[in-house]
């Protein structure tokens, strides 16, 4: 599952232009999104859209390769990034400026996105950080800034979490690590 750049950078745009009429749509929604979008993919395909690293955060799971992905599609004039004030918080909006290359897509994956898209629109910044929190099993049992492997998509809920599953989360860290390298030679 190598990581793919092109495809996150269309993925985030897909998503913007998907989501410009929604008012709750900020930088955390979209990472959550992002998130369930890959894991959804890894899921029913075998493979996440992006291949993006997930790492455990505390308002919910964020690619690592995201922040980096945002400020380079705002240089090319993709993207704007606008800081709104929200009631209690200042939300950065991401305001696509034109529209994604579906091309880079299979058609599956546009409609896992369309389906997480419409699944999720109607919450905002901090409820999308509530359930990301209840449906990923894998940021329950990580460690703060720890990976979350794919493969976590498939564990039920933990009940509290055991040595054993952190354990067995660290070995698919591991396994996931060695096949990145793998595939990169």
């Amino acid at each position: 599952m190598p990581f793919n750049e092109g495809k996150l950078k269309e993925l985030v745009v897909y998503i913007a232009n998907k989501s410009k009429d929604d008012p709750a749509f900020g930088k955390t929604k979209l990472l959550k999104l992002l998130a369930y979008a890959d894991f959804a993919a890894y899921k029913k395909l075998g493979q996440p859209i992006t291949g993006a690293t997930y790492i455990k955060l505390e308002h919910g799971p964020s690619s690592q390769e995201a922040p980096p992905a945002l400020n380079l599609l705002r240089a090319l004039g993709r993207i704007q990034i606008l800081s709104e004030d929200v009631f209690d918080h200042e939300q950065s909006r991401i305001v696509a400026l034109g529209p994604a290359d579906e091309s880079v897509f299979t058609a599956d994956e546009l409609a896992i996105s369309d389906q997480v898209i419409e699944t999720f629109g109607s919450l905002n910044n901090t409820q999308m950080a509530a359930v990301s929190h209840r449906d990923f099993v894998g940021w329950q049992i990580a460690e703060e800034r720890e990976q979350i492997p794919y493969e976590t998509v498939f564990l039920a809920p933990p009940e509290p979490t055991t040595e054993t599953e952190r354990a067995h989360v660290q070995d698919l860290v591991v396994e996931s690590e060695r096949a990145r390298e793998a595939a990169a030679v």
